[in-house]
């Protein structure tokens, strides 16, 4: 699902990384050496099952993307790591007026004409998993509130970048106009 939300000129890396880990899961030889020499022991079993060296190559070079921000932090297996990507999306009292009911509960009042939308609270109460911290699903989550809003100003998503080894902490704001292109 994460790959389809990704940008289109994106898109076609993640399905070609996602082909390479199929086709070096097809390819490792201990898989089919252990479904030819041991026919009635499942394919997983034991110490037939262990990763090719290669894997390790290939897992390893996604894990160590990551910290230049070019793979995804869940993937990464930095779930509780702490460093990752937040987003905060303000709107006007217009638009907070034309929200549907059930997104009305995790809208909050920052300030005079100032709302906020509280995405873990709203993630945990509707999904009942944490938002996925990474600035293409904040965006689109961003965009999908924008047919609400009259005039582009009136909603606005900021995202506070994770620090990574070559990038600093980095803050971005985007407001409809910028997420429709």
């Amino acid at each position: 699902m994460t790959v389809a939300l990704a940008p289109r000129r994106v898109r076609w890396l993640r399905w070609v990384v996602i082909a390479g880990m199929m086709a070096g899961l097809l390819l490792s030889p201990r898989l089919w050496l252990s479904s030819r020499l041991y026919p009635q022991t499942p394919v997983w079993s034991g110490l037939h099952a262990l990763p090719h060296p290669a894997d390790y190559l290939v897992y390893g070079a996604l894990i160590l993307s990551s910290f230049f921000n070019a793979w995804d932090n869940y993937r990464s297996w930095a779930l509780y790591a702490g460093n990752r990507n937040d987003a905060d999306v303000y709107m006007t009292d217009a638009v907070a007026l034309k929200l549907p009911e059930d997104l009305l509960e995790y809208v909050y009042e920052e300030g005079p004409d100032r709302n906020s939308l509280n995405l873990p609270t709203w993630s945990m109460g509707e999904l009942n998993v944490p938002a996925y911290p990474e600035p293409r699903i904040y965006r689109n989550l961003a965009r999908s509130l924008c047919p609400y809003a009259a005039k582009p100003s009136a909603i606005t998503l900021i995202i506070q970048g994770k620090i990574a080894l070559l990038h600093s902490q980095s803050r971005t704001t985007y407001t409809c106009a910028a997420l429709a292109k």
